[in-house]
C-alpha cells in the first residue's frame, strides 16, 4: 500500500515524466533487514512494482519508460541496524531503509 504522505513525491515524478517524454526511469525497491533475505527479496519486488502501478495507472505514464530493480535489504542507507523488532526506537531508522528510489536512465 502506498501512504498518501508519498503522493506528493510520486507526483512530482510523474510529472517530470510528463514533461519529458524521452526520460526513463530505473525504479529500485529496498526492504528492511527484518525477515529473511527471501522474504526481503519478494516485499522490495512488490514495493517497486505497486509503485510503478500507481505512476501507470494514475498518471498514464507508459510502463515501457520503467526499469524495474529490487534489491531487498541490500544497500540499506543505515546499515547494521538490529532486526529484531522490539526495539521502537529503532523503528524511524527502519522506515528509511524501506523505500522505492527513482533514477533517470541516460538516453
Amino acid at each position: 500500500v502506498i501512504k498518501p504522505e508519498f503522493y506528493p513525491e510520486l507526483y512530482y515524478i510523474a510529472q517530470i515524466m510528463k514533461n519529458n517524454p524521452s526520460f526513463r526511469v530505473k525504479a529500485t525497491g529496498f526492504a528492511d533487514n527484518r525477515n529473511t533475505d527471501d522474504y526481503n527479496a519478494e516485499l522490495s519486488r512488490k514495493r517497486v512494482e505497486n509503485t510503478v502501478d500507481f505512476l501507470v495507472n494514475t498518471y498514464g505514464i507508459d510502463r515501457s519508460r520503467f526499469e524495474v530493480d529490487y534489491r531487498g535489504e541490500d544497500s540499506s542507507l543505515i546499515p547494521d541496524l538490529p532486526d529484531n523488532y522490539s526495539n521502537r526506537e529503532l523503528e524511524p531508522l527502519h522506515y528509511v531503509n524501506r523505500r522505492v528510489e527513482f533514477n533517470c536512465i541516460e538516453q
